[in-house]
């Protein structure tokens, strides 16, 4: 069986992107990428993910629950795996209007629901920032996708 995002980028050359309150290796966003057999698995699901061509990934994690404890090193493995990656607001804003693959990793304030608190810093990405960014970030690299289909 094929995931959402699978069907959809495969089977109709879609922009994909996955938003999410918690860490993208959470249960809840890992059904919409990978095939993990349990929600345990993080590892597996991890692995999976990164295996995958998904075009934007925008969460919590920068605690080192998926990339790594510190901006540098969720920079470094983003990297390799071909991403962009923002670990701010102020990131997350310019990185949408250029990048071919954005990853944002986005540390809470009260473990993984920095999104939903009031008190969060002017820095950490509230669901809307990040729903905006993600948007203008698909929205942008649909048109490039469909432009380069156009010319050829």
């Amino acid at each position: 069986y094929k995931t959402i995002l699978e069907y959809l980028q495969y089977d109709f050359g879609y922009t994909t992107g996955l938003i999410t309150t918690t860490t993208s290796t959470h249960a809840t966003p890992a059904t919409f990428s990978t095939h993990a057999p349990s929600r345990e698995n993080e590892n597996i699901i991890r692995e999976q993910m990164q295996g995958k061509d998904i075009d934007l990934i925008l969460g919590m994690g920068l605690d080192g629950t998926v990339l790594g404890p510190n901006p540098d090193s969720a920079r470094v493995k983003g990297e390799f795996f071909g991403y962009t990656v923002a670990v701010n607001l102020d990131e997350l804003n310019s990185m949408a209007q250029t990048a071919d693959k954005l990853l944002g990793v986005f540390q809470g304030v009260d473990g993984e629901r920095g999104v939903f608190e009031l008190n969060r810093t002017p820095t950490i990405p509230s669901l809307m920032d990040m729903a905006k960014a993600g948007l203008n970030f698909l929205e942008r690299r649909s048109e490039e996708h469909t432009s380069e289909l156009q010319s050829h």
